[in-house]
C-alpha cells in the first residue's frame, strides 16, 4: 500500500519589508517556501506599476525555496505608503506587505 504524500505547504519569509521603492533602491529579498510535501506551484499576483520581481511564479519539492528580489520604480506610491503583494499556490494563499520608505 503506496504511503501517502504530504500536500505543499506555501509558506513566505518574512511577512513585510521595508524598501525603497521611488529610487529603485530594494534592499531586502522574499523567500517562497514548500513547508509541506508534494510539488507547490505557485505564483505573484500584479504587482504596482514600474516594480518587477526577478521570479514571479516556481514549483518546489517538499522543504525547497525558492528567493525572490524585488526591483524598479513604483510610479506612484501608494497613498498609505505601502502595498500588498500577493502569492497563490496549490498550498496555499499568502501575502506579504512591503513598506516604502
Amino acid at each position: 500500500m503506496p504511503v501517502p504524500v504530504a500536500a505543499p505547504v506555501l509558506s513566505l519569509r518574512p511577512a513585510s519589508v521595508q524598501e525603497y521603492c521611488a529610487n529603485g533602491e530594494w534592499p531586502n529579498t522574499l523567500m517562497v517556501r514548500n513547508s509541506g510535501g508534494g510539488s507547490l506551484d505557485w505564483s505573484i499576483g500584479q504587482l504596482p506599476a514600474g516594480v518587477t520581481a526577478g521570479v514571479g511564479s516556481g514549483s518546489l519539492g517538499a522543504d525547497a525555496s525558492q528567493v525572490i528580489t524585488l526591483g524598479g520604480r513604483a510610479e506612484q506610491l501608494p497613498a498609505n505608503g505601502r502595498f500588498t503583494i500577493a502569492f497563490s499556490s496549490n498550498g496555499g494563499r499568502g501575502q506579504v506587505v512591503v513598506t516604502c520608505a
